[in-house]
């Protein structure tokens, strides 16, 4: 059964780019275009991976994190998925978010498409 990989960007650019590939690499691909979107979608759909961006509307990524951290403190069958980071923003809040909130990765756009899937690749073992 393929893995299933949800991606939160409102780039619909960047979300056109990373499910085909993530298509052509055989995994199932889930797609959220904010923060409150990919919140029921992490919930509903339980994802194996969330390719998260952090700058988003109506929820960033930060505050969607916190926020499903704090839904799964209220219960516990809420499963812990790995995110990976994928944003433009390069300053010291975004880096110092690794290894905080369940973030496994940080990926700069534009990015390397074997450095993406490497990094899926790796955590989804």
């Amino acid at each position: 059964m393929a893995k299933k990989i949800l991606i939160a960007d409102d780039d619909p650019a960047v979300v056109k780019t990373v499910k085909a590939i993530l298509d052509n690499a055989h995994y199932d691909v889930i797609i959220a275009s904010d923060g409150e979107e990919c919140a029921r979608k992490m919930v509903l759909d339980t994802p194996d991976l969330v390719l998260l961006d952090l700058m988003m509307p109506k929820m960033d990524g930060y505050s969607l994190l916190v926020s499903m951290k704090q839904l799964k403190a209220l219960n516990a069958n809420i499963p812990d998925i790995p995110v990976i980071v994928i944003t433009a923003r390069e300053d010291a809040l975004a880096k110092e978010l690794v290894g905080k909130e369940n973030i496994k990765g940080y990926i700069l756009k534009p990015f390397d498409i074997q450095e993406l899937l490497g990094k899926i690749s790796e955590l989804l073992k």
